[in-house]
């Protein structure tokens, strides 16, 4: 039988706080995935590589995650989640600083790919933690609040990580990410309580979970979404310059105001989902306002600075309503429909930032943000075969 979450009764201070250093966990690891972004000049010079190459690392980490998740899920089936989580963090304690030491670019990326391990354990256990550690009514509250940690990643952790670096060294901003990942630790020991696995499954038995049919077709929405989502998302700097002529001098400010809208969306829909327990029209609301910026972005620029902070608000909620709708549909098996999520979204990352990349290079900045609408409105047209609720 899974592990149920605590009666409202038992809920305290110090569960919120729990959920909070997940939170912060979250934070810490999806910052530590992306900061390459935000330093490839730097770390590309220093490590006599291409801007390509250090790009290429995160492709790398999520797809490691990817792999990684269902096979460490099972492993650890029976393992205090605390216990993972400190592990996890310690891990990249010692990524971090490695990545600050690395003498070169083969050693980054046998490093990327280690953490990039400890990454795919993580996204498996945060979601279904999160809730053990609360109320079941408190459910979308907690899961809002751990994963407020990866638009919090976009809008605060890259750019200051990119600040740093820009101010002295791109090993700076790793060496701050390795003290920021030492201080998850010792918040995760004071705050959380041991917890136990939420309804794993062995690796041989996690494919039986696509029989149920409505797990099935949220991982393809899923597919759909997130590949469409980074394939517009990663390329957005050369689309705001270069299709909707914003002078680049301006790009960061842009960004700034599109990662604030990112967290405004990701609480929203926090509440929002609290208030509902429809599952088609939840998700279909959340999916349909990121297709509905998408299209818009692609068909007019007379409403674009508007529509990015609808879009970016749209890509920071999707995956609170995916996280949630993975949860409501398999609720004896949360781990195991959470590592079966974890890992779809992590390929579909790295496959879209893939597919985003190849479109650019022959059809321009505005052709991965096409995809992302494609696959947004497939993916729109996909929640009808969900049921409204379960």
């Amino acid at each position: 039988m899974p592990e149920e979450t605590r009666t409202d009764s038992v809920v305290t201070a110090r569960d919120w706080a729990a959920v909070t250093a997940l939170g912060l966990a979250v934070f810490t690891i999806t910052t530590t995935e992306i900061m390459p972004i935000g330093l490839l000049q730097p770390m590309a010079a220093d490590l006599g590589v291409s801007e390509g190459l250090i790009g290429l690392t995160v492709t790398v980490f999520a797809f490691v995650a990817a792999v990684a998740a269902p096979t460490l899920s099972s492993l650890t089936r029976r393992i205090d989640r605390r216990t993972i989580a400190l592990a996890v963090m310690a891990v990249f304690v010692v990524g971090n600083t490695l990545t600050a030491l690395a003498p070169n670019y083969a050693t980054l990326v046998i490093v990327r790919v280690v953490i990039g391990v400890a990454l795919g354990q993580m996204w498996t256990i945060v979601a279904p933690t999160a809730v053990a550690l609360v109320s079941t009514r408190h459910a979308v509250r907690a899961n809002t609040i751990a994963f407020s940690g990866v638009s919090i990643a976009s809008v605060a952790g890259m750019p200051l990580g990119t600040f740093i670096g820009q101010l002295a060294g791109w090993q700076s901003a790793y060496w701050a990410l390795s003290g920021l990942s030492a201080m998850t630790v010792v918040a995760l020991a004071v705050f959380m309580t041991p917890v136990a696995p939420a309804g794993s499954l062995s690796l041989r038995r996690l494919p039986s979970m696509l029989r149920e049919r409505n797990l099935r077709v949220t991982i393809i929405i899923t597919a759909l979404v997130i590949t469409g989502a980074y394939a517009a998302y990663t390329y957005v700097t050369p689309l705001i310059v270069d299709t909707i002529g914003i002078d680049a001098d301006l790009v960061s400010a842009v960004l700034l105001a599109m990662g604030v809208a990112g967290v405004a969306g990701n609480f929203a829909a926090g509440a929002f989902l609290t208030r509902t327990r429809s599952i088609r029209g939840s998700l279909g609301v959340l999916v349909g306002l990121l297709a509905v910026a998408l299209v818009l972005v692609v068909a007019t620029s007379s409403l674009t600075p508007l529509v990015l902070m609808v879009w970016s608000a749209g890509y920071a909620a999707i995956p609170i309503g995916l996280q949630t709708t993975v949860l409501r549909v398999a609720p004896a098996h949360r781990e195991a429909a959470t590592t079966i999520y974890s890992t779809t979204f992590n390929l579909s990352i790295g496959l879209g930032a893939l597919v985003g990349a190849v479109a650019i290079d022959r059809a321009g900045s505005l052709a991965p943000t096409l995809i992302g609408a494609i696959c947004a409105v497939a993916a729109l047209a996909v929640t009808l075969r969900l049921p409204t609720r379960v």
